[in-house]
């Protein structure tokens, strides 16, 4: 966004940006655990959101190492990188079962 004409100068990119992968991030958190929820019963529920989290957290470990090694080639690639799981993340997750409708 910095190559565009006349953003540099714009006060808000950065706190608008923020903002924007916040809410990014929140939504997939919530939208996370609720898929979840509805996908387990009863006392299923907390063992499947603890496997849920812990898997959760050694993936954000492995994508931020690999994502900070590419970095080394430049911020491009690790952005492309990290560009790249996220489309992965939406394929994927546009192929999961609805689990709401049960």
């Amino acid at each position: 966004m910095l190559l565009v004409p006349g953003a540099r100068g714009w006060t808000l990119l950065y706190p608008a940006a923020y903002l924007l992968l916040a809410l990014t991030h929140t939504g997939v958190r919530v939208a996370r655990k609720t898929y979840v929820v509805d996908l387990a019963h009863g006392d299923r529920r907390t063992e499947y959101v603890a496997v849920a989290n812990t898997t959760m957290g050694v993936l954000l470990l492995a994508a931020g190492a690999l994502s900070s090694a590419l970095a080394l080639l430049g911020a491009e690639v690790a952005l492309v990188f990290l560009a790249v799981l996220g489309l992965a993340g939406v394929l994927a997750g546009r192929s999961l079962p609805e689990v709401s409708a049960r």
